[in-house]
């Protein structure tokens, strides 16, 4: 139900997970919301205590993470394996490596950072190709109109005039898509057809009005790049 529940009060009660009605865990404490990488947004995690059994240990390999003072993690690895050698056989069991958590958070963290290259690869093509198509087109577009550009300069036209109008041309152009690419992307948010990326809120109004302006002006200096070369040979016409 909706009914806001304060989390200390249900420290000591019990509770199943997953669904699993046949077991039960007590709330020993509360942890506050986790952030794991500097990739996810803070969320609610859960560990579980429980005895070091025959089913845990018949499985075939278990993780063990341990947690030492300050300044003890100094040379840890090679003392910690003196000890072991002396003290830690139990039957057949035996500890195959020790990593430090550094170790384990640069793996845990690759595959975000590659999927971050991809990205801003991606990106750069795009931003490359858009500006590529913008340069020829008003390049293009600059010789058609040579004898409009020499008619303006006879009417008393300047180059700072002809120039800011060549960009002005430009951004108006991007305005008017702009418009129904707002509509469209709106429809698909209220639709939530981007539910499969595991946010709700990935297109909810105060990420969706940013990401449009954040996009508006990247478009409009990628436009504005595209467009100066030919705004300026459109003032060297005769």
């Amino acid at each position: 139900d909706n009914t806001k529940v304060n989390p200390a009060s249900l420290v000591g009660k019990m509770f199943y997970l997953n669904g699993d009605s046949s077991k039960q865990y007590r709330l020993l404490g509360l942890y506050k919301t986790v952030r794991y990488s500097e990739f996810s947004t803070d969320h609610r995690n859960y560990s579980v205590i429980t005895n070091m059994n025959d089913d845990v240990l018949n499985n075939k390999t278990t993780e063990i993470s341990i947690r030492v003072k300050a300044g003890s993690d100094i040379d840890f690895v090679s003392r910690f394996w003196q000890y072991a050698d002396k003290h830690l056989h139990i039957r057949n069991l035996f500890i195959s490596d020790v990593k430090p958590l550094s170790y384990e958070r640069d793996n845990y963290l690759q595959q975000y950072r590659n999927d971050l290259r991809i990205f801003y690869t991606g990106a750069a093509f795009f931003l490359l190709n858009l500006f590529l198509g913008l340069f020829g087109t008003f390049w293009f577009r600059t010789q058609q109109e040579r004898g409009e550009i020499a008619l303006f300069k006879v009417m008393g036209g300047t180059n700072r005039g002809i120039f800011i109008r060549q960009l002005s041309k430009a951004l108006l152009l991007l305005t008017i898509a702009t418009i129904p690419a707002i509509i469209i992307d709106w429809n698909i948010a209220f639709a939530q057809i981007c539910g499969w990326m595991g946010e709700s809120d990935t297109l909810a109004p105060p990420r969706f009005i940013p990401t449009v302006v954040i996009t508006y002006l990247v478009m409009a200096l990628t436009i504005l790049l595209g467009a100066w070369l030919p705004a300026r040979k459109a003032m060297k016409v005769q």
